[in-house]
């Protein structure tokens, strides 16, 4: 089963949602926080579940106005046999082609069906088949719902570690009839001194957890994997559960809980079903979430894998056109599908498109005074920094200073709000038309940003400018690379002497040629010193081109935030 169309009216930050779903066997929606992603998984796996009662309240109304409905509706294709038939869902089949949903199947088309379900002030669910034309709405039961095989994984829960009624280990042993009887053996067998139960079915279904373990990264830490009574949970059929040798599986870490409750509810529906997954990196490492990612996509068959994420890993992981960029905008989402072309912008940059606002760099050194700026700012304004607005600044890590303008206008194309910070002597292609979508900020005269700082701070500035780069690389490297640009030998590193020999204008330029052509400051770390070292001088600067930019820059990132 694949999701072909998701329509949510009046659900929780959500007035108005249509989006049309490539077919692909797996999609993750990325987006800013608050873009409503999670709230659409919600949906999803309301309207599919086959759960008979779903947890609503008056909050889940769209501005918590109970007087209109909350309508759900979800386009279901690669359909099963079984709900083909006319008694089933076969009277309310409909079509999809080429990204478009058609009231009646066509010879050329994929049949699909849409559920709706809807929930009004009586907060009671409803589910139905839909068809705009020629059907009135015929009532879907929770059985019909369970032969899409939809499953949610939010956090791990114990339970997906026990012999629980309706659990997931119970969907994968043989004999489930077994696991009522194992309970009562189990209980004997404790009360004879925690001896052996005779278990085949549920030790059948540890061995092959633990194969499964062993393809997401997972190996028993103490013993083979066994079925046990857990001496931590009294009552209950989910007192069965499943053991490292003697430790519950449940006192693992948070992230191998994590990864063994995906696998196991992955391997426990069958093939061709839908698995949800809300932040699919959580409680897992990179390499760990890499590795979760590639065996979920290659599991997923004709089935579909839907999540969401706030990982730059899993962003650099996935194909640009597995993701779907989420927005809401006064309650109206929508979810837009990566262009191919714009895949490897996202892989440069991945970090990017989780943020409301983008600042692209130039270079490391732009960065790092970036950086340094966001903290002089957030000190000025209460602690309101890049973070409270939701900015992040990147650079291109691939295409080096020369690509961060296309770089920028790709961002815009995914709408994202961007300034570009670059320098003066950088040649930007169709640099007007790049105005129009991007607030650029770029330093008059042609200047680098170490010439600009060098010419605009105060004199007792380049002084410190000096002395900051001494720190950095060493009195004699920086000796000898200004000694090359001033063209005098033997000179000590107080700029005021240098002034018997060369003019103040002089000395300013050679100091940035020296800066730049020596690379001072050529990462993040030694550009934001350099950054704070500009920031301490800008009340005193205000009418030169370097304060005029900073606040240039200032002004787009806080607009009406300052």
């Amino acid at each position: 089963m694949q999701i072909r169309q998701v329509v949510i009216r009046r659900f929780r930050g959500i007035k108005e949602l249509n989006w049309i779903v490539p077919a692909l066997s797996s999609v993750c929606v990325i987006g800013k926080g608050d873009s409503t992603k999670s709230t659409i998984l919600d949906a999803i796996e309301y309207a599919l579940s086959p759960r008979w009662r779903i947890s609503i309240t008056d909050a889940d109304f769209y501005q918590c106005n109970t007087e209109e409905p909350i309508e759900i509706y979800v386009t279901v294709g690669c359909l099963p046999t079984a709900l083909l038939p006319d008694e089933r869902a076969g009277l309310y089949l409909r079509g999809w082609r080429a990204g478009r949903i058609e009231d009646e199947p066509q010879d050329e088309s994929e049949p699909v069906v849409t559920i709706k379900l809807t929930i009004n002030s009586s907060l009671e669910p409803e589910w139905y088949f839909y068809k705009p034309t020629g059907q009135p709405e015929r009532r879907i039961s929770s059985k019909e719902r369970e032969m899409l095989g939809v499953i949610s994984v939010r956090n791990y829960a114990d339970r997906d570690f026990s012999w629980g009624r309706g659990s997931s280990l119970s969907r994968l042993t043989s004999d489930t009839s077994h696991a009522s009887q194992a309970i009562t053996d189990a209980r004997r067998a404790a009360r004879r001194n925690m001896k052996s139960a005779n278990m085949p079915s549920l030790e059948m279904t540890a061995k092959q957890i633990q194969d499964l373990a062993a393809g997401y990264g997972l190996a028993p830490q103490h013993d083979a994997y066994k079925p046990a009574l857990d001496s931590g949970i009294i009552n209950g059929l989910t007192a069965l559960t499943l053991h490292d040798g003697d430790i519950p599986i449940r006192m693992l870490g948070l992230g191998s809980k994590r990864l063994l409750s995906v696998g196991i509810q992955a391997a426990s529906i069958p093939d061709g079903a839908i698995l949800l997954l809300d932040e699919v990196e959580q409680g897992l490492e990179p390499y760990r979430l890499r590795n979760l990612l590639r065996k979920l996509r290659e599991n997923s068959g004709q089935g579909q894998v839907f999540m969401t994420t706030h990982s730059p890993v899993a962003i650099d992981e996935l194909a640009g056109n597995e993701l779907f960029v989420a927005r809401n905008r006064g309650g109206v989402t929508t979810v837009d599908q990566v262009p191919e072309s714009l895949g490897t912008t996202l892989k440069s940059a991945p970090e990017a498109p989780l943020s409301s606002k983008i600042l692209v760099c130039e270079g490391d050194t732009e960065q790092g005074f970036c950086r340094a700026l966001d903290a002089f700012w957030e000190n000025q304004l209460d602690g309101r920094g890049f973070c409270y607005l939701g900015l992040v600044s990147v650079v291109h890590q691939k295409g080096g200073g020369g690509a961060s303008p296309k770089l920028a206008s790709q961002f815009c194309q995914l709408d994202y709000d961007v300034a570009l910070f670059i320098d003066g002597d950088r040649s930007i292609p169709d640099e007007r038309e790049l105005e129009k979508q991007v607030t650029i900020v770029k330093w008059d005269d042609s200047l680098n940003i170490e010439k600009r700082v060098c010419n605009d701070l105060p004199w007792r500035g380049l002084q410190e400018v000096i002395d900051l780069a001494i720190r950095i690389r060493g009195e004699q490297a920086i000796q000898n690379s200004v000694e090359t640009q001033l063209g005098i030998k033997a000179i000590d590193m107080s700029i005021d002497t240098w002034l018997h020999h060369k003019t103040e204008e002089e000395i300013r330029d050679a100091v940035g040629s020296a800066a730049s052509k020596g690379g001072w400051f050529k990462d993040v770390q030694k550009g934001q010193l350099l950054g704070e070292l500009v920031a301490n001088y800008l009340s005193e600067i205000s009418h030169t081109d370097l304060a005029i930019k900073i606040e240039h820059l200032k002004t787009w990132a806080y607009g009406n935030h300052t």
